[in-house]
């Protein structure tokens, strides 16, 4: 059996910590209550996440479509109501590419990383 680990709450968080997360969020997602646990891989997670989601070949607004996909796959409730959060209401019509990478996306998230 999993044990689930227990967000901090605001107090219990060490303050630069609290401050960089409050200055990120509106409400500091459950996720990262969790990592700030260990501030030190919580801000190495930060410097990932914000490499990845930076300009680049893919367009900011598929990054997230991927996330979603992949949080999905993961069942991450979390991760998903975040990134879903980000691409608001607006609606998206797939192209053929779209479709492409979103399915490269979930079979690598279904596998682990390990194509075949």
């Amino acid at each position: 059996m999993v044990k689930m680990i227990k967000p901090l709450s605001d107090n219990e968080m060490r303050e630069d910590v609290f401050n960089f997360l409050n200055g990120r969020f509106e409400e500091i997602p459950r996720a990262y209550r969790i990592l700030a646990r260990r501030p030190e891989v919580m801000f190495k997670f930060v410097d990932f996440r914000d490499e990845i989601m930076r300009k680049g070949i893919l367009n900011p607004k598929l990054k997230e479509l991927i996330a979603v996909k992949v949080s999905e796959v993961n069942k991450c409730d979390a991760c998903y109501a975040i990134h879903k959060k980000k691409l608001g209401d607006v609606e998206f019509e797939f192209d053929e590419k779209t479709e492409v990478v979103l399915d490269f996306a979930e079979k690598v998230a279904i596998n682990k990383g390990m194509m075949m």
